[in-house]
């Protein structure tokens, strides 16, 4: 959430997309040339449509991460873009929220068509470089977004697959746990919820977090092992158990 409002591009960027192809080619093979072409004129049409509503400056953190190729960067834009879109807000640089409807000046001209279609736009890149919950971000944008490619199930069959392989971090095991609790993207398998969602909450344990998804949120019946975790919080002397 608000990946946006954490990051800046230098003044340079705005004016010369081709300085970033320039610097993406370094780092990316040749085969991927169409991508790093399609990721040079993302961040410039993004840096272009910020900067006339003056929600920038974007800060640099974001840059350095797409050019670094880290496959979350894209994502997490996206995020942050579908849910502007989607609840009609916008993430200000000071951390503020603006909502759309009481928006003032240039703000006012915002549409939320074109928050969804940058999202669309960094969901794209991102399940290009095999991001599973990108893929899940796609089906959501297809439930509400009618320029998206295939349908929401063809979208989460995509992301349980890709996070069965892939899923190394507490958000793609939470969302992998859902996806055979719920019966998203893939049939129902509770045995395989449970066993997921203990890898997830060990991960959760790992990456120091205070906060989890309790089980309830993931699965039904939730079965009398896992109610330890329904406060949906550790205390300090767990983690540092782990």
């Amino acid at each position: 959430m608000n990946y946006l409002s954490t990051i800046s591009i230098s003044a340079c960027f705005f004016c010369l997309p081709c300085s970033y192809g320039l610097i993406l080619n370094k780092i990316y093979p040749a085969d991927t040339k169409p991508v790093v072409d399609q990721l040079t004129a993302l961040i410039h049409d993004t840096a272009q449509y910020l900067a006339r509503f003056d929600i920038g400056p974007i800060e640099q953190s974001i840059i350095d991460q797409v050019l670094q190729g880290d496959k979350r960067a894209p994502r997490l834009i996206a995020d942050d873009f579908y849910e502007m879109g989607t609840y009609a807000f916008i993430f200000m640089p000071d951390g503020s929220i603006v909502h759309l409807e009481s928006a003032k000046g240039k703000l006012q001209d915002i549409a939320q068509d074109d928050l969804l279609k940058l999202s669309a736009r960094w969901y794209q890149i991102a399940t290009e470089r095999g991001d599973g919950l990108a893929m899940r971000g796609m089906a959501l944008l297809a439930e509400t977004y009618l320029g998206i490619p295939d349908s929401y199930d063809e979208w989460m069959a995509r992301s349980f697959k890709t996070l069965q392989v892939t899923a190394e971090t507490s958000r793609e095991l939470l969302f992998l746990t859902r996806c055979y609790g719920r019966a998203e993207g893939t049939v129902l398998d509770h045995a395989k919820a449970v066993e997921t969602y203990l890898r997830y909450i060990e991960r959760c344990k790992v990456e120091k977090k205070l906060d989890y998804v309790p089980p309830s949120n993931c699965m039904t019946p939730v079965p009398e092992h896992l109610k330890q975790y329904s406060s949906g919080k550790f205390t300090q002397e767990q983690l540092r158990l782990k």
